[in-house]
Formats: structure tokens, C-alpha cells, sequence
């Protein structure tokens, strides 16, 4: 049987990935691997870039930044994998303009 865990009533449960993410970072740490998640939200790439101007949009509108997240160039990313993050584990970083948080 799963391990339960306590949840208030008013949260929903962890999802799988979450559970995922933080089993994965605690169970790695001992061998010094560190886990982190990026989680991004609308993102201006070419599979929105064919869709009407208007869709995008009502897309922004909802965004609390009011625009679309641009592809993140790989030195942003790399900073989690770095040294410079070593300290760093089991974290989901959510790049979304705001969106995770209404």
C-alpha cells in the first residue's frame, strides 16, 4: 500500500510528478545528484508562432506579466545544473510570468 500523506482539505493533493521530483532529490542526494524541475508556462516557440495574433493574445491576457515567456537561452538553464547551484535540490521552478500563482 502507498504512503499516505497528511493534506489539508482545502489542497489538493501532490501530484505524480511532484511526488516524483521530491522522492528523486532525496533519494539522489547520497550520491550527490541533485534533481530540479523547470517548469515553464506559455512560451513564444514555433508551435504557437501559427496560430492567429488573437489567440496569443487572450493567451498573454491571463498571464499576470501580460506576455508570452521567451525560449530560455541555454546559460539560464545551465545555472541549475552548475556548480553554482550546488546547493540546490528538489526544487520546480515555475517560469510562467506569474501564471502558477493565480
Amino acid at each position: 500500500m502507498g504512503q499516505a500523506f497528511p493534506v489539508k482539505a482545502s489542497t489538493p493533493p501532490p501530484s505524480s510528478p511532484t511526488l516524483l521530483r521530491a522522492h528523486l532529490a532525496a533519494e539522489l542526494a547520497e550520491r550527490g545528484i541533485r534533481v530540479n524541475v523547470l517548469s515553464p508556462g506559455p512560451t513564444d516557440t514555433a508551435m504557437i508562432a501559427g496560430t492567429p495574433p488573437e489567440f496569443r493574445e487572450q493567451i498573454a491576457a491571463v498571464i499576470p506579466l501580460k506576455r508570452l515567456g521567451q525560449p530560455p537561452t541555454s546559460p539560464r538553464l545551465h545555472c541549475l545544473a552548475s556548480d553554482d547551484s550546488g546547493f540546490v535540490t528538489g526544487i520546480d521552478l515555475s517560469v510562467d510570468g506569474g501564471l502558477a500563482q493565480i
